[in-house]
């Protein structure tokens, strides 16, 4: 078990990198708009790729979900092509004001930032007991419900 506070930005892309880079079996991601994690780089796109070939379960609930098409094409193509196994929620206005991040991977490895705006953050590894709360809230979270992503722009 490895449990780690961060306090940088690069300390919280390196760890977030360090439990995308060990999802398997499961990749769940809470967040308002992905813009910190970055998931469109080209190594994390990989990286989830990677995942999804083994027909891992990838779920992610966002706040915002407009952007995406603009801010995320690479992760909407790659939508478009493991849909049946990627997921994306736009959740309900009620959590508006939840202002955390998880990004959690097969039930053992965590990255939580409590606050959007700051970088601080734990990270930790290998430890499924101290990781379950955070699933537990992650599941909160998507058993909620909202819109589901489309991968295709509606439009006149």
């Amino acid at each position: 078990m490895t449990r780690e506070i961060h306090n940088s930005w690069r300390e919280f892309h390196a760890a977030t990198e360090q439990v995308l880079g060990r999802a398997q079996r499961e990749l769940c991601i809470w967040d308002n708009d992905l813009a910190e994690l970055r998931l469109d780089m080209p190594e994390h796109i990989d990286c989830l790729r990677r995942i999804l070939i083994g027909n891992a379960d990838v779920r992610i609930a966002l706040k915002r979900t407009d952007h995406l098409h603009r801010d995320h094409p690479r992760l909407v193509e790659l939508f478009k092509h493991y849909s049946h196994t990627f997921q994306i929620l736009q959740v309900h206005a009620g959590l508006e004001n939840v202002r955390d991040t998880l990004v959690i991977a097969d039930r053992a490895h965590v990255v939580i930032r409590p606050e959007l705006a700051q970088p601080r953050s734990t990270h930790i590894l290998d430890d499924p007991v101290e990781t379950a709360p955070w699933l537990k809230r992650f599941e909160a979270v998507w058993a909620e419900g909202g819109i589901p992503f489309s991968p295709t722009t509606l439009g006149l």
